[in-house]
């Protein structure tokens, strides 16, 4: 998951959604793939300002605890 999200993140690709989408809770404008995906999709955190073990972490957080924080 977290190496999915570091390439999402590295493709840097901005996309328009061109109309609100209320039933999946989507705006209407331009978003990044990879926040796009981590938040209506499915959990591939990446954060470049943090190490891969971290970010391993946060994903890890996301999937196996019963309480995720």
């Amino acid at each position: 998951m977290t190496s999915l999200g570091r390439a999402l993140h590295d493709l840097q690709i901005e996309f328009e959604v061109p109309n609100d989408i209320p039933l999946l809770d989507i705006k209407a404008g331009w978003h990044n793939l990879q926040r796009f995906v981590y938040w209506h999709i499915f959990k591939c955190y990446w954060n470049e300002s943090l190490d891969f073990d971290t970010n391993v972490m946060t994903n890890f957080d996301w999937y196996r605890p019963k309480y995720a924080y």
